[in-house]
């Protein structure tokens, strides 16, 4: 990750609903969002752009619609 801007780890927030993930990587010091990935269940988390040990991370998961 010593090739983004700001701060080495990005923070990692994850969305799950029934059928439906997505996660996403912001730059701590801007906000800048640096990947995003959205995908059925949980097909997408062995990403190599997720890190291995983000700085932060938020999680939301979302009732049966």
């Amino acid at each position: 990750m010593g090739d983004r801007p700001g701060t080495t780890e990005p923070h990692l927030s994850v969305l799950s609903a029934p059928g439906l993930a997505a996660w996403s990587l912001h730059d701590r010091d801007t906000g800048a969002c640096l990947a995003f990935h959205v995908m059925a269940d949980d097909e997408g988390f062995d990403d190599p752009r997720i890190p291995k040990d983000p700085r932060s991370v938020s999680f939301i998961t979302l009732p049966e619609w």
